[in-house]
């Protein structure tokens, strides 16, 4: 015979803590825990969120239990979760049993578990309006105040069983972009995420894609894009072996949707989203296609994605306004941005700040990457020599993606092309 949840007294450890903290009498238990329970799901990226949520409610007593056949209570269990990159909050582990009173006096017991990836969270109590008005209050804490991700800097990481990590955030360095470049990016994107949750937002959602080729600054571009929206947006960095994984770019695009405005950054899309398959069957192209331009595309969504090389990506990705609205060449950089990078960099580096317009006039043509390169290594050959720091001799010594004197097909002993 299967041996009762509930026998004569004594109570399990479980039932009686429950009896203690509900204030209720000990034949009343066995229909709280049967029938007066309230549940609720919420997406794995919500994890962190729903515990910080319950330890918001301040507990006034917790409890856990081994479950073992006796249910023996164990100690009490905290985790210290992240609530940005670089903080963290105490907060009840999952399985923890929360007692805690409501604004109106009434006591409930709230714990959260893995519920298959999935945070599931269970209310208990004899007053089912209190029951549902608990859920609301947990549901508008993970969607606010409780959120340890919203406005923040993300990368979707499918290692964490929450399905994200926190990014450093970013300086809202001085921009140094070409101006045409900066129009078209704050135009397209700081605006409208900007003006997102004003009365009169000019539009709810934009896809942008930088290409050109390598070094010419189209992750600087979208590193500034990053910091001018911190605070107003949340930022999701999305990494290429998520577009492996058509389950992942669905959480993607959810997670993007709850935490509106949202800036999703897509690079080196070339790298994980190519040509359309020869089968015709289901790909990384074709969900990404369904997020942003079909029925699964969500308000509040803006797209920055980059490319280095433009004609490997498939024209239904590239051509159509709706998907990205607007497809800006990043080029060489022109003497005026050189110019405050150089100056920028000379004076990071301690160099002489009476180099910089030779190194500009020298560098025509030379994409960002390339300049700090010319940095670096000026950097390291003085300080090896000991003697002051020279950028234009470093000059020579940066192999770019024309060398002078290399035969076609070979390839230099070190540097970069």
């Amino acid at each position: 015979m299967t041996e009762p949840l509930i026998t004569e007294a004594p109570l399990r450890p479980m039932f009686q803590w429950m009896v203690d903290v509900l204030e209720v009498e000990q034949g009343e238990i066995l229909d709280l825990w049967i029938d007066t329970q309230t549940n609720v799901s919420f997406e794995p990226f919500e994890l962190d969120s729903v515990l910080v949520a319950i330890e918001m409610l301040i507990p006034f007593d917790r409890a856990r239990f081994d479950g073992r056949a006796d249910e023996g209570r164990a100690p009490t269990a905290f985790v210290e979760v992240p609530t940005s990159f670089d903080t963290t909050m105490r907060c009840g582990a999952l399985g923890v049993y929360n007692a805690v009173v409501d604004e109106n006096g009434n006591r409930l017991i709230v714990f959260a578990m893995d519920g298959n990836g999935d945070a599931d969270v269970v209310v208990i109590g004899p007053d089912a309006a209190a029951r549902t008005a608990l859920v609301e209050r947990i549901r508008e804490l993970v969607a606010g105040a409780a959120s340890t991700w919203r406005n923040q800097r993300v990368l979707i990481d499918l290692s964490e069983p929450k399905r994200f990590r926190h990014l450093p955030p970013l300086e809202n360095a001085e921009c140094h972009l070409d101006a045409e470049l900066e129009t078209e990016l704050r135009r397209n994107l700081i605006v409208p995420i900007s003006q997102y949750r004003s009365e009169h937002r000019p539009v709810d959602r934009r896809g942008v894609l930088l290409y050109g080729r390598p070094g010419t600054g189209k992750t600087w571009s979208i590193a500034w894009v990053q910091a001018q929206v911190a605070d107003r947006a949340t930022v999701i960095v999305a990494t290429p072996t998520m577009f492996s994984h058509p389950y992942a770019m669905a959480g993607l695009f959810e997670m993007a949707k709850q935490g509106a405005p949202t800036l999703v950054v897509m690079e080196d899309l070339d790298l994980t989203i190519g040509a359309r398959s020869g089968y015709g069957g289901g790909d990384s192209l074709g969900e990404l296609l369904s997020f942003l331009d079909g029925p699964s595309r969500a308000t509040g969504v803006f797209v920055a994605a980059t490319t280095n090389h433009i004609g490997a990506l498939d024209e239904a990705l590239t051509r159509r306004p709706g998907r990205f609205d607007r497809r800006i060449e990043v080029g060489d950089a022109s003497e005026e941005a050189r110019r405050a990078v150089v100056t920028e960099m000379i004076e990071r580096i301690g160099a002489d700040t009476e180099q910089i317009e030779t190194v500009v006039s020298r560098t025509s043509g030379w994409s960002l990457a390339e300049l700090q390169e010319a940095g670096t290594l000026a950097a390291l050959t003085g300080l090896d020599l000991d003697q002051p720091i020279d950028v234009v001799a470093a000059l020579a010594d940066v192999h770019r993606r024309e060398v002078e004197g290399l035969a076609k097909g070979k390839n230099p002993k070190a540097g970069y092309v």
